[in-house]
């Protein structure tokens, strides 16, 4: 595994097990987001995704002390990945992710070698103990769901957007700023929409 994928696996479970901070670094002084810096294509359907949406609304909690967005960030992931016949029996189906991907793949044939790549870098991202992976429940109607799927789908959109062909690269100095983020631990969906938009 590379060094780069090691940070971005210790850095999600930082994330995962409540690591000071969260994401308040990773939003200092953001002026643009990941989607304006390379236009990645999107590895599942948009129906898929809309549908774990319904069956997983978010709910936004405000106030000291409210939880729960980790958890609903790591049931969507399992929700896709699942979906997608990548994830089965709470361990990584790298064969089935693959497959779900061949199509996306091949219609973007700048990002066709680095899907495969990222995909092979980031599958052992996932490869870890079930009992050490579980987000803890905020309350009794919130599921526990496997944070394997939400790393391992972290990684291979952050290795993407490392290594984003200059066709689909917006050369600018923030966006250059946005890898360092990355490689400093920032998660990249963290990156993909400014500080104070809504969801």
């Amino acid at each position: 595994m590379s060094p780069y994928v090691v940070i971005l696996v210790a850095a999600s479970l930082g994330l995962v097990a409540g690591h000071p901070g969260g994401h308040e670094k990773c939003f200092a002084n953001l002026t643009v987001t990941v989607d304006e810096c390379c236009q990645i294509p999107m590895l599942a359907e948009k129906s898929i995704i809309e549908s774990c949406r319904k069956q997983l609304p978010f709910k936004r909690e405000h106030g000291k002390g409210a939880k729960g967005h980790g958890s609903h960030g790591s049931c969507i992931a399992s929700c896709i990945l699942t979906a997608m016949g990548g994830f089965k029996n709470e361990k990584l189906d790298v064969a089935g992710f693959k497959k779900s991907v061949e199509k996306v793949s091949k219609a973007n044939p700048a990002f066709t070698k680095l899907i495969g790549q990222a995909i092979d870098e980031c599958s052992a991202s996932g490869q870890v103990d079930p009992a050490f992976t579980r987000e803890p429940k905020s309350d009794d109607k919130t599921p526990s769901c496997s944070v394997a799927p939400k790393i391992f789908i972290n990684c291979v959109y952050s290795s993407l957007f490392e290594k984003c062909p200059s066709s689909a690269w917006t050369a600018k100095t923030e966006c250059t700023a946005l890898k360092d983020k990355l490689k400093s631990g920032c998660p990249y969906f963290a990156l993909r929409k400014h500080p104070k938009r809504e969801d």
